[in-house]
């Protein structure tokens, strides 16, 4: 399924028309996602010094690339954003690119902010989940 974004364009609408069901139910049951803009690191910033963890939608392209994958595909994966400091923040990245380590890594702001624009490069709806506190039945 990840690789049809990269193949003919039937399977691409297939896959899209799964995000943007995706993007509803996230807005449906999730308040604390942004959904209809980019995320800022001013967002994420403001949710880890809540100490709300934050689950992104990226271009896994750039999380592949930062742990030295050579010519990695960009397709949607998912990360956990668990800190920010001094510019740089701190992820935990479960990567499906076969041999490469899963677990924590340190990626700039700047770069988080270019691989969570989803939407400009493939036309995937952007996701931010800020993870809060449950509340109680």
């Amino acid at each position: 399924m990840l690789e049809c974004c990269q193949t003919d364009p039937a399977e691409r609408e297939l896959f899209l028309d799964f995000f943007e069901k995706h993007k509803e139910i996230l807005k449906r049951h999730i308040p604390s996602a942004i959904l209809d803009r980019n995320p800022t690191i001013l967002d994420i910033r403001r949710a880890l010094s809540n100490h709300s963890p934050l689950i992104a939608l990226v271009d896994s392209y750039y999380t592949s690339k930062a742990r030295g994958a050579k010519d990695p595909p960009h397709l949607p994966h998912w990360i956990v954003i668990r800190g920010y400091e001094s510019e740089q923040v701190c992820i935990n990245d479960s990567t499906h690119e076969s041999g490469m380590k899963t677990g924590k890594m340190v990626m700039k702001g700047r770069v988080l902010e270019k691989t969570m624009d989803t939407y400009s490069r493939f036309g995937w709806p952007s996701a931010l989940v800020i993870v809060g506190p449950r509340k109680a039945n």
